[in-house]
């Protein structure tokens, strides 16, 4: 499994062009073969989109005000006779409002 969606990165740290107050932080579970059915656990993070028993891929929203934040997501996915954790983790950078917009801290 894997954070996906950062496209504008440049190198470490990893981050977008212009701050926000929130990011949609999109997870996909990779590189499975067959049918699963997944257990998707956000771990308090709201859910956009996906994250269904039916979905490989789960998007939350997240904040990062004053403080960088690790989003983690997990999912059980299953198979007859076949179970497999995953978990992965992506790391928002802080942003702080300064001068009437959100500037990284």
């Amino acid at each position: 499994m894997s954070p996906l969606g950062n496209r504008c990165c440049g190198g470490p740290p990893c981050r977008s062009q212009r701050p926000q107050e929130s990011y949609a932080v999109r997870f996909k579970v990779l590189n499975g073969t067959g049918t699963y059915s997944y257990a998707w656990n956000t771990h308090g993070w709201p859910v956009t989109s996906g994250c269904t028993s039916t979905s490989g891929e789960c998007n939350v929203r997240a904040q990062s005000i004053h403080d960088d934040t690790a989003v983690t997501v997990s999912v059980t996915i299953s198979q007859p006779g076949y179970s497999a954790n995953l978990s992965a983790t992506a790391r928002l950078l802080a942003v702080c409002f300064f001068d009437y917009e959100w500037v990284w801290c």
